[in-house]
């Protein structure tokens, strides 16, 4: 097994697609360590277990009420899939830990805390109906991918746009470690029935393709998250006359510089494609832009395919903190010419196999087969 795919679903709201993810994650080997339905509090539900409850068709449960995630600061503690035979070894292996919390009051708004050390296995204080677990003291590498506040104050972050619930199409992959190329990512993404224009619920977990991280980088992982990503991480670094590691977290690929160094800290990234020149950056490929023309860069002039930009993450060395060089995707292509949202592109077999599925100027993996609903 490498990928785990579930695709073309069509989520009661905005929790059943979170709830797709996750259930995607445990399909490729996450465990959940924990979980609460915001009144009860379940530990250690074991291999293979979402946790929360799901409907007889394998549907999770969204529908609210107990054994469900949308209820108000439901929340559930998820672990990177543990070895396997032939899975990537650290720096891509290890204890990774997330935990996502639904909002009291609204199910487009998420908190997601991340540990890379697996800081919430022992954590200082244990989770509790409606409060996450606070991390391990020694280990505490925690830091927010989305929302704020504290545990016992949380705030939240739009995950999802504030439309258009129960009326999208959610499509989602992780894989189990296995596969050397995408070691243990995973992403999805929400699309608005026949409305490909507004997509939304992007979410990313972006592991550094094998080779290319910066040497030494103990956490060679991006997290990209946005709720109306029109264009999928905002022209790939640039957007409204802003770099894109200028903004914080929000609309911003982020993840560790120096992990494990003293002098540790997580910052927000550009995502750079070769493709369109515009201030300074390269950005990707697209159907259309701010100030600029659509480009094409035809096929490729020996496959007569279409090329896959390969996309570079790097904080620029004016911006304030850390700096550098991160890595490349190993899950995310820009796309060489514009293409529509929900178009396949086939690679292992040209022309028949549906290997890339087209997300505004960028591509993800597909599982070869099926036809995306869009």
């Amino acid at each position: 097994m490498a990928f785990s795919f579930q695709l073309n679903k069509q989520p009661a709201n905005f929790v059943g697609s979170m709830m797709q993810l996750w259930q995607t994650m445990v399909q490729a080997g996450w465990l959940v360590l924990s979980w609460s339905d915001g009144t009860n509090v379940n530990g250690s539900p074991g291999p293979g277990f979402l946790g929360f409850t799901t409907a007889s068709d394998g549907t999770p449960n969204s529908g609210g009420g107990a054994g469900s995630a949308n209820n108000g600061l439901a929340w559930i503690l998820l672990q990177q899939p543990a070895p396997i035979s032939g899975a990537a070894p650290p720096p891509y292996g290890g204890t990774r830990q997330l935990v996502f919390q639904r909002d009291p009051y609204a199910t487009y708004n998420w908190r997601i805390k991340y540990s890379q050390l697996g800081a919430y296995t022992n954590p200082s204080t244990p989770g509790n109906a409606t409060t996450t677990p606070a991390p391990n003291s020694t280990l505490n590498d925690e830091y927010l991918l989305e929302g704020g506040g504290t545990d016992s104050s949380p705030t939240f972050s739009g995950m999802f746009y504030n439309n258009y619930e129960g009326t999208m199409h959610c499509h989602t992959m992780a894989d189990d470690g296995k596969n050397p190329v995408n070691p243990y990512g995973f992403w999805m993404v929400t699309i608005p029935n026949g409305l490909v224009t507004y997509v939304q619920g992007t979410m990313l977990f972006d592991p550094m393709m094998s080779g290319t991280a910066a040497p030494g980088d103990l956490d060679p992982f991006i997290f990209y998250s946005d709720n109306n990503s029109n264009e999928v991480i905002y022209q790939w670094g640039y957007n409204n006359g802003w770099h894109n590691d200028t903004y914080g977290n929000m609309y911003s690929p982020h993840g560790w510089l120096k992990k494990g160094q003293s002098n540790q800290s997580n910052q927000p990234f550009a995502a750079l494609a070769p493709g369109n020149y515009n201030n300074n950056l390269l950005v990707a490929g697209r159907q259309s832009a701010y100030g600029q023309t659509n480009m094409s860069f035809g096929s490729n002039h020996i496959s007569r395919l279409d090329d896959l930009w390969p996309i570079i993450y790097a904080r620029r060395s004016s911006q304030s903190g850390l700096t550098g060089y991160k890595g490349f995707s190993s899950m995310v292509r820009g796309n060489a010419n514009p293409r529509v949202t929900g178009d396949t592109l086939s690679i292992a077999t040209p022309g028949v196999t549906r290997d890339r599925f087209v997300v505004n100027n960028c591509n993800f993996p597909w599982d070869g087969v099926t036809v995306p609903l869009v």
